[in-house]
């Protein structure tokens, strides 16, 4: 009798922890449908080698084509069911093989940890045309290389895919463990620093909150440099525009990533963090 009832008690509290993982899936579901307006369609996955290499002076329309399917959306839920919104980078691969995305700390700052799935990025094969990959995702870290001070005084961090999910036709959630994103064998190739010019014209990419379920790009100019970590730009970036990618149209580099914007008696500047920085102080020790 009393292994019955120790039996009965161990299915409950399983059955209570399968609940409660369903109403976490059910409410991200039900935020992500209601977010892109049920507008949702299979991936079409591009995978070609990029073209930019050297100083061209590439046309805006040709670094969208090539470089923004780079440029993913993220939403992070905080501990209060809301989300937090912004850009993202796909970087690179993490040691056991999934994907990394570089993104803003503010971005991420606020996820609520005790969530199996923190943090939402949404990827368009055709980013002119909405979304059509959704993954799973959790903040990663690399204490040894860089402080968690460091990277919210300069604004980065990193989100690490863990599965693909889909959509059934009941609207119900289907996830895809072990899953990956790669779009290429390369990833936008970051700008050196001699290749940074004041002056240079420079096209952003990301999602604000004004574009909605499409990427929006803005252009500018580099308006000059704001300490060691920091890049002034004319380009206009909103909310949401955070995390996303600056890109040089003269070489078709990456110069910088939106972080916040500079408001002026008149006119706002935006801040870009400096990825040739970034690039040499953090980014080529972690990711060798």
């Amino acid at each position: 009798m009393e292994e019955t009832r120790k039996t009965v008690q161990e299915l409950r509290k399983i059955t209570e922890e399968e609940r409660e993982k369903r109403k976490e899936i059910e409410f991200q579901r039900d935020f992500l449908l209601k977010l892109l307006g049920n507008k949702m369609k299979e991936s079409e996955h591009i995978s070609k080698d990029l073209k930019f290499s050297g100083p061209v002076n590439y046309k805006t329309e040709e670094i969208v084509e090539e470089l923004g399917k780079f440029i993913l959306k993220i939403g992070c839920f905080d501990k209060y069911g809301e989300i937090i919104s912004g850009s993202g980078i796909l970087y690179g691969l993490s040691s056991d093989g999934k994907s990394i995305i570089l993104t803003n700390y503010h971005i991420t700052e606020d996820a609520d940890l005790s969530l199996k799935y923190p943090c939402i990025v949404v990827y368009s094969s055709d980013p002119t045309k909405g979304f059509t990959d959704f993954y799973f995702a959790e903040p990663i870290y690399y204490p040894s290389m860089v402080s968690l001070d460091t990277m919210k005084i300069i604004d980065f961090d990193f989100l690490k895919l863990e599965a693909k999910f889909k959509f059934n036709e009941e609207k119900e959630i289907e996830i895809i463990y072990n899953t990956s994103l790669r779009i290429s064998n390369y990833t936008p190739r970051i700008c050196k620093n001699n290749e940074i010019k004041i002056g240079d014209e420079i096209v952003v990419l990301g999602y604000p909150f004004a574009g909605g379920n499409y990427l929006i790009v803005t252009e500018g100019i580099i308006s000059g440099y704001d300490g060691d970590f920091y890049l002034i730009t004319s380009a206009k970036i909103d909310r949401g525009s955070s995390g996303g990618g600056a890109f040089s149209k003269s070489r078709g580099c990456l110069v910088g990533m939106p972080t916040f914007v500079i408001k002026g008696d008149m006119e706002s500047f935006a801040r870009l963090i400096n990825m040739a920085y970034l690039q040499e102080n953090y980014l080529s020790k972690i990711f060798e």
